[in-house]
């Protein structure tokens, strides 16, 4: 008897608690929600779905206080704990989308940021890494030598799309980068024989110039 009274009293404390931390979100209060639930997940006598619960009002603060990398763990460790849960595999695919907008952020400010790399790896290891991220990270990883590698990530990007135009044009950069000649003349060759069944594709049209004659490929702030 004395047990189950102590767990209905548990039980209404994390219940209060919740409400607690569920206000303090709504209020934007987000140091506290974090604290507050950090302090009862250090509990080892917790529920997993009191786990669940504090895991999850802790990745959402994180979240909404601009800390997409450290809600895409905490949410991580969330689809551990509940991996059958619809609304946390939602919740982390919306996490990684903030990771991509944070690593364009972080382009326009330093296109060679090394936080990139970090940004790119989380988002393929958990999700995605949109096109943007891509071409930047391989941008990087041709500057600084790993030409291979740098090839790799826009080879993945051109075996799922061969004829967009995004993908083509990094392509055509990377292949200038690694001065990577015979890579770079099997693009162009490929662009060519797309304008001539698009000739009015005008973008198409305009990659070329970029590289047919050797010039430095135009940077984009994308």
């Amino acid at each position: 008897m004395n047990a189950i009274r102590r767990k209905l009293k548990n039980t209404t404390a994390s219940i209060k608690l919740i409400e607690s931390l569920s206000e303090a979100l709504d209020e934007k209060r987000f140091d506290v929600v974090i604290a507050g639930a950090s302090a009862q997940l250090d509990d080892p006598q917790l529920s997993e779905d009191e786990k669940a619960r504090f895991l999850f009002f802790k990745a959402v603060a994180q979240d909404m206080s601009g800390d997409p990398i450290s809600a895409l763990h905490s949410f991580v460790a969330l689809k551990k704990l509940a991996p059958a849960n619809p609304d946390f595999e939602r919740s982390l695919r919306i996490v990684i989308q903030s990771l991509n907008n944070s690593a364009a952020t972080l382009f326009n400010k330093d296109p060679e940021t090394p936080a990139l790399e970090e940004i790119y790896q989380l988002c393929t290891q958990h999700h995605y890494a949109v096109w943007k991220l891509t071409a930047a990270t391989s941008r990087i990883l041709a500057k600084t030598g790993k030409h291979a590698e740098a090839k790799a990530r826009i080879m993945a990007l051109l075996q799922l799309s061969p004829n967009d135009v995004d993908y083509l044009r990094s392509g055509l950069e990377i292949a200038t980068l690694n001065d990577d000649q015979n890579w770079l003349r099997t693009l162009v060759a490929h662009v060519q024989e797309l304008i001539e069944k698009r000739p009015y594709h005008f973008e198409l049209i305009e990659l070329l110039p970029e590289f047919e004659e050797g010039h430095s490929p135009t940077q984009r702030s994308s």
